[in-house]
C-alpha cells in the first residue's frame, strides 16, 4: 500500500537533496545564496523545509541542472490529460 506524502514531507525531502547537491558542489549556504540571488536565510529555510517558495525551487532547480528534467516530467503529465474544451 502507498504511504500518502505531504506537502511538508516533500519540502522536507527537498530541502535535504538540496543541502545534500549544495555540499556535493562544495558550496556553502552563503555561496549558494549568492549565486541564487537570495538570502543565506532562504538556504537555510530550504534546507529545512521551512517557507519553500516556488521561485526558490525553480532556481534551485536550474542551479543544479535540474530544471529540464522537472519541465520534462510536468509536460509528460500534461500530455497525459485528457480535457475538453469548455468553450
Amino acid at each position: 500500500m502507498f504511504t500518502k506524502i505531504t506537502i511538508n514531507d516533500l519540502k522536507q525531502e527537498f530541502g535535504i537533496w538540496c543541502k545534500q547537491m549544495r555540499k556535493k558542489e562544495g558550496l556553502s549556504q552563503t555561496e549558494l545564496a549568492e549565486l541564487l540571488a537570495v538570502s543565506r536565510l532562504t538556504i537555510s529555510n530550504l534546507e529545512k523545509g521551512i517557507n519553500v517558495n516556488v521561485d526558490t525551487l525553480f532556481c534551485a532547480l536550474k542551479h543544479f541542472d535540474e530544471l529540464n528534467a522537472f519541465h520534462a516530467l510536468v509536460k509528460d503529465k500534461q500530455a497525459s490529460l485528457t480535457i475538453e474544451s469548455l468553450y
